[in-house]
Order: C-alpha cells, then structure tokens, then sequence
C-alpha cells in the first residue's frame, strides 16, 4: 500500500510564532550554546578563585567613655577647631577621629605606633588599607566604640591602641597648643634674661676692677657710687626677668599637666580591647563575590544571545523570509527525511524502501 504525502497550507488564525527575535535568539543559543556558555564558565570560575581568596582578618574591639566634648574648655570652642552645636562627647570624638583618618600624616603615624610600618613610610596602597581597617562609631551620647581589623591579631589590637592613644595625642595638642607656643617663648625669653644678666654682671666686675674702693676707707665719690648703683640695678632687672620668665613657664607647664589629666578623665576605658582568638567569618563575603560573578556571567551571557540574535542575517525559519523578502509564505516543505525517521522511530509511516 502506498504512502501519499501532502504539503498543506497554514490554517488562518493558528498559533504562529510571532517574536522572530527571540526565536533567532533561541535557535541560536541551542545552534553555539559551548561559545556562550564557555565565557560564562570562565566567569564563575574566576568568581570560585576570588572567594577562596578573601583574606581572613581578626577584629579587635574597644569601649571608651567620653564625659565631655574634647573639642569645649570651659564651654568654649577650642581654636582651630569646629564644634557643631548640640554634638554629643561621643559623636564629637567619632567625628574627630574619622577626620583625623582621612589624613595620611595620621595614618603614617597609627600604623607605626602599631608596628606596621618600618623606617620607610608606608605606600598609598598601605595608606588605604590602614584606612580602612579602622573605625570609630558612636553608641549612644557618651559611648564610644573603636575597631579594627587585620590578618594578624596581634596587629588588630595593636591598631585599636594605637588609634586610641593617637587621638588623645592629637587632643593633647589642640588643647596644650598656646601652653606650648607660651612654654617655647618664655624659655627663650629667659635665654635672653640670663645672657643679659651675665653681661651685667660682668660689667659691674669690670668696673670695679677699674674704680677699685679707696685704700683708706673713705667712701667712694658720688659719681663711682651711682654708676655701680645702675649696674647693679641692671642685673637685679635682668635677675627679675629670668624669675619672671621662669615662673611663665612653670604655670604654661603646670596648665599642659593639667590638661593631660582633665583628657585621661574624661576619656575612660570601658571594654579594654583585647587580642581576638578567632577569626571573623568569610561565609557571607564568599557568597557575596560568587553572586556577584554569577549575576556577570548571566549578563554577559545575556548580551552575548542578543549582539548574536542581531548579528544574525541568515533565514532559518519560514517567518524569516516573510519578514525579508516581504512575501507572505502560503506554505512550507517540512524535511521529508527527518519525518520519515521519526515517524519510523514511533511506529508511524510507511516501511523502509515504500514510495
């Protein structure tokens, strides 16, 4: 019996495929899925190295009390500073020592109190991660909590430390700075004084040994009596200078003394860091980078389908050369020996070697 085979024409208002470009989109994803998928293997695969390559660091930790805004002495603003109104003891010294971070010259200083840096400075690249490493955070008005991380816990410890003992270093200076100037002044003021004194007194000498007293014990003319009077007076001048000088400094010194208890006062430690015994966990970063590189990987995927899809001229499907040529397609000729073979694989058709 033979076997009749019929080409027909599409009904009307059948369901014909209407988004050409996501078919050719499709056909050719499925035609050279290894050239897409391969790019996005090799991104997911970088994304594995790049997780197991998060360096683990040790997290330190301390608590301070702040009593007073370090910024305020006796409710005025320091010079050289800015004070926000309503600032809170905590908040303001968060602020100065975030400001003080964005500093390299601060930077340079906490990584070598903490025995990061050798007698070379540390690079830019050092500089940031240092930077970044540490941190100050209020909690509420009068608590304030200092971090720091590193690979090495002893480090991180010695970080929190060291920032701690640098900002009081750096309130020391603001609030000692006219102490100082004062202290540098009266010393070289009482330098001054003393030479001027030695001179005096060495002006009186030679002039005595150039008027010496009469042998007879009579008394000196009135004219010899009132020049060793003036000289005299000028090394008592002199004399009063240097105490005068002396006693500035030792008030300059007693008052940067002073300063230095009222900043340990009002800046106690709460939670004393200590160094950590563990590590912090990496799960949450490891999956943070692999959803990242996964997300790049289906984009890139993504871009790859459609630049193909667009790139793509060739006419694969019966909508295809309606589309290009502009003339409506009444019918199409399926792939006889394909549908013989499946129809053959089901059970259906005609035998091998029938007509």
């Amino acid at each position: 019996m033979g076997y009749t085979e019929y080409i027909l024409a599409p009904e009307r208002g059948g369901n014909r495929p209407t988004n050409l470009f996501l078919l050719r989109a499709i056909d050719n994803f499925f035609r050279r899925w290894p050239l897409f998928v391969l790019p996005c293997l090799l991104l997911i695969g970088a994304g594995v190295l790049r997780a197991q390559q998060i360096p683990v660091h040790y997290q330190a930790t301390g608590v301070l009390s702040i009593s007073s805004n370090p910024l305020l002495q006796d409710s005025v603003p320091q010079a050289g500073v800015t004070v926000y109104p309503n600032e809170t003891p905590a908040a303001a010294a968060s602020r100065i020592i975030n400001e003080l971070l964005a500093t390299d010259v601060f930077v340079q200083s906490l990584a070598a109190k903490a025995g990061l840096a050798s007698s070379a400075p540390l690079s830019n690249t050092e500089v940031m991660s240092v930077r970044s490493s540490v941190a100050a955070v209020a909690i509420g008005d009068r608590l304030l909590r200092v971090n720091a991380k590193w690979v090495e816990p002893q480090h991180s410890l010695q970080l929190v430390e060291a920032l701690v003992a640098g900002y009081a270093d750096y309130l020391l200076t603001i609030q000692t700075k006219n102490y100082a100037d004062a202290v540098q002044y009266w010393t070289a003021t009482a330098a001054q004084a003393r030479q001027a004194e030695s001179v005096a007194q060495s002006a009186v000498q030679d002039y005595l040994s150039a008027h010496p007293a009469p042998k007879n014990g009579s008394a000196r003319p009135v004219e010899e009596t009132l020049d060793i009077q003036r000289l005299n007076d000028a090394v008592a001048e002199n004399r009063k200078g240097v105490v005068d000088a002396q006693a500035k400094i030792d008030h300059a010194t007693l008052a940067t003394g002073r300063a230095k208890h009222d900043i340990a006062s009002s800046m106690q430690v709460v939670d004393k860091p200590t160094q950590p015994t563990a590590p912090e966990g990496i799960r949450k970063k490891q999956a943070l980078t692999l959803g990242i590189f996964g997300f790049l990987a289906l984009f890139v995927l993504l871009i790859m389908v459609v630049a193909a899809a667009s790139l793509d001229h060739s006419v694969r499907l019966a909508e295809d050369l309606g589309s290009t040529v502009g003339i409506p397609v009444v019918a199409t000729v399926p792939n006889l020996p394909q549908m013989r073979r499946r129809l053959r694989a089901r059970g259906v058709g005609p035998p091998s070697g029938s007509s």
